[in-house]
């Protein structure tokens, strides 16, 4: 039985492709929306590969249908790749916390009872597929990362940027630094951005002139009724091909 359940490595070597590249974040237990947005628009085959930017769990419904189809996909040798977002490293905090338990009752509001077994522990499958997350993937044309790096951060004891954990899970407001991120762009989650500003840095990034490149545009939040607070288009859970730049998106469709 796996006690400690935490991210293995920072990051790790992805193979070299050159099928198409996808980026998507912030699914939030929207997974009836995003088995549509890769079977049925981006209609993902196993040349391709799907980097998943974190928070794929809490408010949505589907949380575990959405991790379930993702662990039978790559059992199935599709290329998924998940790294971890800050409701994954909340959940596996508070879980530590109370001594490797929690109750179906504190995991009902996300909708997410089915990932611990009678005894209270998460269910092996699931220990295993946290474990495997890591923080950051660096490719060959850009780095992906749950919210950004800390391009303030002043390295201590031998640590980088690419070590600051908490800066990866949490850090708002980020505006992205070429000289510091290897001249890459960095795609990031975390923070909604309408598509009218996606769009916008999407084109940058096709000239080689931006640090960063949002992609999360707040699917979850119609459900929540909560969309209204945003300004702009938001609602649609959004994929990037990373080779083009292209944006791909589906609106909220797990009702």
């Amino acid at each position: 039985m796996i006690k400690k359940i935490f991210p293995k490595q920072f990051t790790k070597e992805i193979p070299k492709n050159t099928s198409r590249r996808f980026a998507i974040s912030d699914i939030h237990g929207c997974g009836k929306t995003f088995i549509y947005l890769v079977e049925e628009i981006l209609k993902v085959t196993k040349d391709d590969q799907i980097f998943i930017l974190g928070d794929l769990i809490d408010r949505g419904k589907n949380a575990i249908l959405l991790i379930d189809y993702i662990i039978k996909k790559q059992k199935e040798d599709f290329q998924i790749f998940v790294l971890i977002g800050n409701h994954e490293q909340m959940l596996l905090d508070f879980y530590q916390k109370n001594n490797n338990q929690v109750s179906k009752k504190t995991l009902a509001h996300n909708h997410l009872e089915e990932l611990i077994n009678k005894d209270k522990e998460i269910k092996p499958k699931y220990a295993t597929f946290f474990n495997e997350m890591i923080f950051y993937i660096e490719l060959e044309n850009c780095l992906l990362v749950h919210a950004g790096f800390d391009i303030n951060y002043e390295p201590l004891n031998g640590e980088t940027l690419f070590t600051n954990a908490y800066a990866m899970l949490w850090v708002r407001k980020f505006k992205g630094n070429l000289y510091k991120t290897n001249r890459k762009p960095v795609v990031h989650g975390h923070v909604v951005h309408n598509l009218e500003e996606i769009n916008k840095n999407l084109e940058l990034a096709k000239e080689n002139k931006t640090a960063i490149v949002p992609i999360d545009n707040g699917c979850v939040y119609v459900s929540l009724g909560k969309y209204q607070k945003f300004k702009g288009e938001v609602g649609n859970l959004c994929a990037v091909e990373l080779n083009t730049w292209n944006l791909f998106y589906t609106p909220f469709r797990d009702k």
